[in-house]
Formats: C-alpha cells, structure tokens, sequence
C-alpha cells in the first residue's frame, strides 16, 4: 500500500462526471472532493494506520527533547483569538484551503524553523494550549458565576426579610 495516502482521480477521468457544487460557509460554492475506495491489502483487509509509526510522523517522546517551557494556556489562547484566519489558495490550484499564514504564525508564537512554513506538531501544540486556556477560562466563569448565584440569593432572602418587616408596618395608619 502508498504510505503517502490515497491519490484521488480526478472526476472526469474516473467515470466522467465532474464534482457536486456544494455550498460553503461563504456565499461562494465549494466543489466536493469525489469518493475514493480505501485501498485494500492481503485477504480484503485495510492496512493498519495507527499500529506501526508511520514514516513520515515526527516522534514526540519526551526522551528524544530538550530545553522544556511551560506555557500560559491562556496567552496562547489571547494569540490564536488574535491571529488572522483566512480562506486561500495555493497559486494556479483551485483547491480551497483555511488556516493562518506562516508569517503571522511565527510572529505570534515564535515557533518552527523559518516564517514560511508551519509544522503540523506546533498547530497541534498551539491549538491544545489554547483549548487548555479556553478551558481555565471557562472554569473561571463558572466559578465567578456559582458566586454570583450565591451573593444573588442572599440579597433574594434580605429582601424578602425585609418585605415581610414593613408589611405589618404599611398597613398601620400613619398620624
């Protein structure tokens, strides 16, 4: 089996039919890529994707690093709210991509070898510290509010108090 991923032929070479026009998000219509078989193996069975490491995956054991930083989730998070997200395309292909630019990734996080180009690991690292951060933010909110709840309520039970105290008292005559 390719170990690079299955190649797609294109529509019109491969039963004549050109792809669905299929809305997208904006107001353009985006073409649906055409269905491909998995490649099979020996006896009808799919090759295993995640048993063996494949080749071109970076490893990520701890043992294999050096110069460790933590990070702040929630400056990350700042970051990515910050960082421009766009529609685009590669010169001269139609395929329709999203995702920041290199040059604006570097900038707001200071990672990878050069500014053109974005390691899928430090995607994948930036977009887990930002969910971290995502998540204490939503901790915090939670935790603010059961106080809110609770300040809420007292205030609910002074007034109450309160409201039965001059009941009595409004309904004497006043001289």
């Amino acid at each position: 089996m390719d170990r690079n991923g299955p190649t797609q032929t294109p529509p019109s070479e491969a039963d004549g039919t050109t792809p669905e026009q299929v809305p997208g998000p904006t107001s353009e219509p985006r073409r649906q890529k055409p269905y491909t078989r998995p490649r099979l193996i020996e006896h009808g069975r799919l090759a295993p994707l995640t048993f063996a490491a494949p080749s071109n995956a970076p490893p990520s054991d701890r043992t294999l690093k050096e110069r460790f930083e933590t990070v702040d989730p929630r400056a990350i998070l700042t970051a990515v709210a910050t960082l421009p997200i766009e529609r685009w395309s590669y010169k001269g292909e139609p395929v329709r991509h999203l995702g920041p630019m290199a040059q604006d990734f570097a900038a707001a996080f200071g990672l990878g070898a050069d500014d053109r180009h974005i390691f899928p690991l430090d995607a994948a690292g930036v977009a887990l510290a930002a969910i971290q951060g995502l998540h204490a933010l939503a901790q915090a909110q939670a935790t603010r509010l059961a106080a809110l709840e609770r300040e809420l309520s007292a205030l609910r039970g002074e007034t109450a108090a309160l409201r039965t105290e001059l009941d009595p008292r409004e309904a004497e005559p006043v001289f």
